[in-house]
């Protein structure tokens, strides 16, 4: 057992440091001074800010695959098959090319913002069909989407000639390329 030893400011004497009488003068011993609080120093890492923590990358993918493929349900919905039926102001043959002019003026029902639509030449675009009135156009838009940018969109559209100047729609399918 290890003891402190401390000294009697009367007579010198050695005795226990818990000790408040001398056993050699017997003279009552001053109390120590109390001990001041010892102030510490706040630490640094106590006013830093706590490091940013980063995305992992799992969550980062998952967030743009949900982006991407709700954008791809809104398109998917925009081709829902629907009949309708559009008659021209001028009177229109019953051939390919007024099909192919009739088929722009469904797939510019069905785009964002039709009036940026520039759509492929007759001579770029390919057409089936002409038996029992109804056309197959297969050709593309450049348009822009909900962002603003230019997309270029394939489409294949089905038409059948109803009487006169007017077509109804059978099929419309329409993909980013």
């Amino acid at each position: 057992m290890v003891m402190f030893v401390k000294r009697c400011p009367y007579r010198a004497q050695k005795i226990q440091d818990a000790a408040i009488v001398c056993k050699h003068c017997g003279r009552d011993l001053p109390s120590p001074p109390p001990e001041a609080p010892t102030v510490r120093p706040t630490p640094e890492w106590v006013h830093q800010r706590p490091p940013r923590k980063k995305l992992h990358p799992a969550i980062v993918a998952v967030t743009v695959l949900a982006i991407v493929t709700s954008m791809y349900y809104h398109a998917m919905l925009m081709l829902v098959k629907r009949p309708t039926t559009i008659t021209a102001g001028q009177p229109i043959s019953h051939s390919a090319s007024a099909a192919w002019s009739m088929c722009q003026q469904f797939v510019s029902e069905r785009l964002r913002v039709p009036k940026s639509a520039e759509f492929a030449d007759f001579f770029d675009s390919q057409s089936r069909g002409g038996q029992d009135g109804e056309y197959e156009i297969h050709s593309y838009v450049d348009a822009q989407n909900g962002f603003g940018a230019l997309i270029r969109n394939s489409y294949v559209c089905t038409v059948r000639h109803q009487s006169g100047t007017s077509y109804q729609l059978v099929d419309l399918k329409m993909t980013p390329q």
